[in-house]
């Protein structure tokens, strides 16, 4: 098991907007690990997913050559409370789907129901 401090790692990660990769850096020190992007978003701090496809080990925006590091990093997020809200995250966004397929059903009835006809006075 690694323990080490003070480690930093660079991936060079795929945009889905462009060309030009992102830059995401996982960086260890004194047994925190903290996570940066060089996206518009992760410039300011906030959520992207090019950190999120890197703390979920996605290999699939990176080069080969990183596939390493990236398990690397993968291990440090299985030993963290970090991947917690990642299963919390992967349930949420699970809810919003089925909540979504509902709301689309729900609104093909109710155009349906506006093309066809609403029946007045059938309610109890």
């Amino acid at each position: 098991m690694e323990t080490q401090d003070d480690i930093s790692i660079i991936f060079k990660a795929r945009s889905s907007s462009g060309p030009a990769p992102h830059y995401v850096e996982v960086a260890v020190q004194d047994g925190r690990m903290f996570v940066s992007c060089s996206c518009p978003a992760g410039r300011y701090g906030k959520f992207c997913e090019h950190k999120m496809r890197i703390l979920q080990g996605d290999q699939k925006i990176l080069e080969q050559d990183q596939v390493d590091d990236l398990a690397r990093v993968s291990e440090w997020v299985q030993r963290s409370d970090f991947q917690d809200l990642i299963i919390q995250s992967r349930r949420a966004e699970k809810a919003i789907d089925e909540a979504r397929a509902v709301l689309d059903d729900v609104k093909k009835q109710m155009s349906s129901a506006m093309k066809d006809g609403i029946a007045i006075g059938n309610k109890v």
